[in-house]
């Protein structure tokens, strides 16, 4: 897979070291970070402008083939999914908790729980049923 180098731009190299007890070594830049996003979804709004065609997400589909989705479209759908949230009563007090796998749909719903700022939490599925089989065996 021979694919062209690209330069990557990294900030100063300068760090300021302070040694403190018990062998801790904290480094700090001396320079002030530069603007960044808030959140997520600052990222997410901008490049739906500005590359809205861009894939975001891919996964293999059940022929071996790719199934995207783009900056633009996730950005619609991230809004349509925490509207659905909210008419379903789920909130801050009442958040969510997603058991499944690692697809695009998975990343969607986490999109838009983001989107109207509603606590998430994904759950793997072999750690739940790890835990579920765990919980059976014991007497």
């Amino acid at each position: 897979m021979n694919r062209p180098l690209r330069s990557v731009r990294l900030g100063p190299r300068e760090v300021r070291v302070e040694r403190r007890s018990g062998g801790v070594i904290h480094l700090r830049s001396p320079h002030e970070l530069g603007p960044y996003p808030r959140h997520l979804l600052e990222r997410l709004a901008y490049w739906a402008e500005r590359a809205p065609e861009r894939t975001l997400f891919a996964q293999r589909n059940a022929e071996g083939g790719w199934r995207s989705i783009s900056y633009r479209e996730a950005l619609v759908k991230a809004r349509r999914v925490g509207q659905y949230l909210l008419e379903k009563d789920i909130s801050a007090e009442r958040p969510l908790a997603v058991l499944s796998g690692n697809d695009i749909e998975h990343a969607l719903l986490h999109l838009g729980a983001m989107y109207v700022g509603i606590p998430y939490a994904p759950v793997s599925y072999s750690c739940a049923i790890a835990g579920h089989t765990r919980e059976r065996s014991m007497p």
